[in-house]
């Protein structure tokens, strides 16, 4: 497995202030521009960063998994960033609790529908989940929160259908899951979606 970096930055009132952060496509601009530009251009080396936001306490932060160590920012941003490298043995186990925050869409001919029902939305998971390497229990998978994500991006505006799962998975084929972790799974990857937060369910 080639080197990845777990980098988090705390949203402090000065970090919102400065970077103008107001909605997921202020996050997007924060994230990526963390990074050299040429990383993301078209090719075999683009390496694009994956995020995902969470509000687990007072201060909000930003979680990103990249494969390029971030670039020297803003003081402001990097008084409260911090980084560290991927452990390789990391993603060795069998059984991880995970989180993600996930865009749940079917596609029908040429169009894009979203999927609200939580019902529906466990369904779809599960059959994502065995595409990308592991299994989870339908049953015991805890969808906290499905929502509309709306904001601008440049004078369009954009609606993401999210959802916020949790639970416990176990890993059925190995290369399938690093390469869900690393790269991350569904879509609307730019906007705070599919970065799997795994812990190790022995830790």
């Amino acid at each position: 497995m080639t080197s990845h970096y777990l980098t988090q930055i705390m949203l402090t009132p000065k970090v919102i202030k400065q970077q103008k952060i107001t909605d997921t496509y202020s996050l997007h601009r924060l994230v990526y521009d963390q990074f050299e530009r040429e990383l993301f251009k078209e090719g075999e080396d683009r390496s694009m960063p994956i995020w995902a936001i969470s509000n687990a306490s007072e201060t909000q932060k930003v979680f990103i998994l990249s494969k390029a160590l971030p670039r020297v920012v803003h003081e402001v941003v990097g008084k409260n960033r911090r980084t560290i490298m991927m452990p390789e043995e990391f993603l060795k186990q069998k059984e991880y609790s995970f989180k993600v925050t996930i865009n749940p869409v079917r596609r029908q001919k040429d169009k894009v529908f979203p999927i609200k029902e939580s019902e529906q939305i466990a369904i779809w998971f599960c059959e994502l989940a065995k595409r990308n390497g592991f299994s989870v229990n339908k049953d015991k998978l805890c969808i906290s929160n499905v929502y509309a994500d709306i904001f601008k991006k440049s004078n369009m505006t954009v609606t993401l259908n999210k959802a916020d799962i949790s639970g416990v998975l176990v890993v059925e084929n190995d290369k399938l899951f690093t390469d869900a972790v690393l790269n991350g799974i569904g879509r609307s990857k730019a906007f705070g979606c599919g970065l799997l937060q795994v812990i190790p369910s022995n830790h």
